[in-house]
């Protein structure tokens, strides 16, 4: 096994432990159990230490932090039916205290058991998440099984809610017809742009031109064209963006359609490379972007690479 695998298979056993009884487990005795060698074991289990994602509890027993607990979620070493278990009793412990804030101020405060009936949850449940969510910095306990929203708490609140908020207008997008849909798509990415950072330009005319999207990180420009038609987008689009942008000095392009390209599109925009960049944005990657699962900078990085060193046009 790789030390990736040992660590692994440690959280997965520490968040087992930790979702059963609140305890830990003898990692030694797993040692043993597993024929892992001392001094390989012994390299993980420091390093797991010291980027607390696990602690000692006692001289045999290790135990999951807060840190490991998520970390163990993000990277799907535990089982999906437990980890959206844990995952959906935070949000509404979470979205609890935060409506207790709202309603009656910032030194609002609610005992674990209250909060575990009013959401109609486990208390053992609810009294370990909420610790996990005190230890990350999301509340505070100012009281023993009291707890309040942090200010940290508040502002990730405050975020969850816009990005929830984007959310629910893509859905409301999604049921116009195409023609409406396509416009009403670029005033939704043009607010997720502007929110991930990007300053944005959004129906730009000029007197022979309109751009749907311009945004920009200093000195790097991206024209963006969004589609949400009948149909998958055709060549065409590609060579008019191109159009544009041979105008005008070192700016990129970037096509996103939610109804998908042609077969062709590829080799347009292959042929378009030695004059301008175009990266293509499919449904999945705008889908990805809307629900906040991965930024615009993240997405612009990881296709420019494929075209840069492979030339290969990505999209999803």
């Amino acid at each position: 096994m790789t030390n990736v695998d040992i660590e692994h298979a440690i959280l997965a056993a520490l968040y087992a432990a930790w979702a059963i009884s609140d305890g830990g487990c003898n990692l030694y005795s797993m040692r043993e159990e597993l024929g892992w060698s001392e001094g390989t074991f012994q390299k993980v289990i420091d390093r797991m230490e010291y980027e607390n994602l696990i602690e000692p509890a006692s001289v045999a027993t290790h135990v999951i932090t807060s840190r490991g607990i998520i970390y163990a979620e993000d990277n799907h070493l535990v089982s999906l039916e437990r980890s959206q278990e844990n995952k959906d009793c935070r949000t509404l412990l979470f979205e609890a205290l935060a409506k207790l804030y709202d309603e009656k101020g910032p030194h609002a405060r609610s005992h674990y058991m209250i909060l575990a009936r009013d959401q109609s949850l486990d208390e053992n449940l609810s009294m370990k998440n909420l610790h996990v969510l005190r230890v990350l910095g999301y509340l505070e306990e100012p009281a023993l099984g009291c707890y309040k929203l942090s200010h940290k708490g508040l502002a990730t609140f405050e975020d969850y809610e816009k990005r929830r908020g984007i959310a629910d207008e893509f859905e409301r997008v999604r049921g116009m017809q195409p023609q409406a849909r396509g416009r009403a798509l670029q005033k939704l990415l043009a607010n997720v742009f502007e929110y991930q950072g990007w300053p944005q330009l959004e129906g730009l005319r000029t007197s022979n031109e309109e751009m749907d999207i311009i945004v920009n990180k200093g000195r790097e420009y991206y024209f963006i064209e969004c589609k949400w038609e009948k149909y998958p987008v055709q060549t065409e689009v590609v060579d008019k963006l191109v159009g544009k942008l041979v105008r005008r000095p070192d700016v990129k392009g970037i096509v996103a359609s939610m109804s998908g390209f042609t077969k062709g599109i590829v080799e347009a925009v292959k042929s378009h490379a030695n004059t301008r960049v175009i990266l293509l944005f499919g449904p999945e990657d705008l889908q990805a972007l809307i629900h906040g699962h991965v930024t615009l900078e993240a997405l612009i990085d990881e296709k420019y690479r494929e075209f840069a060193t492979r030339h290969t046009v990505l999209f999803r």
